[in-house]
């Protein structure tokens, strides 16, 4: 979940009572859920692993491979995760410039940008399906930058005010992305943009 029960309640009424944390927490849900899914962002951290086509590779030498757009930031180095195979080999990686690495990563750890694989002097080798990656993106629950906090709270509290919402168990994520947009602060509209960018 992007926010948690105690700042919703902190943000959003002090004196609320612990009768209704079941429901919020599935409010709290529905805004994770929705915001995904209108920002097209993976914000919750998790571990992926994607297939690529060298045939495909981009860049004028064939040299560069770009990771999901909605998968950012890229954590990296991550302890292990991290991995690049080509043809079944396991390549070496680096941020910045190495000489000694097969792959350059750029971007990593930065939300506002794609995070790009260069081949190291050369291009990928033709294939199809023949570059695998392995890595981890979105941001870890204590690391959640408080801008996306808020706007998860701020979606919360417009689905548990909503006169809708008032004795469900669920509420369809669908068609209500307007409804919800138009009821955010100037401030959480920027970050809704800023996470659509």
């Amino acid at each position: 979940m992007i926010a948690d029960l105690g700042k919703l309640k902190a943000w959003a009424n002090p004196k609320m009572d612990s009768l209704r944390d079941e429901e919020l927490e599935r409010v709290l849900t529905v805004a994770s859920t929705w915001l995904q899914a209108v920002t097209g962002r993976d914000i919750e951290q998790a571990t992926y692993t994607e297939r690529f086509s060298g045939d495909l590779a981009e860049g004028w030498a064939r040299d560069t491979i770009l990771l999901h757009p909605g998968r950012r930031p890229v954590t990296y180095p991550d302890g292990g995760t991290f991995a690049v195979t080509e043809d079944g080999a396991t390549l070496t990686h680096a941020e910045g410039y190495s000489a000694a690495a097969d792959v350059l990563v750029e971007a990593a750890n930065d939300a506002d940008r794609r995070c790009k694989l260069v081949r190291n002097l050369g291009r990928w080798i033709p294939g199809r399906q023949n570059i695998v990656v392995t890595y981890r993106a979105g941001w870890a629950p204590a690391l959640v930058p408080s801008w996306i906090e808020q706007l998860a709270m701020e979606v919360a509290w417009l689905v548990f005010s909503a006169p809708a919402w008032i004795g469900k168990s669920n509420r369809t994520v669908a068609g209500e992305s307007v409804a919800y947009q138009d009821g955010l602060t100037p401030a959480s509209q920027a970050a809704l943009e800023r996470l659509r960018s």
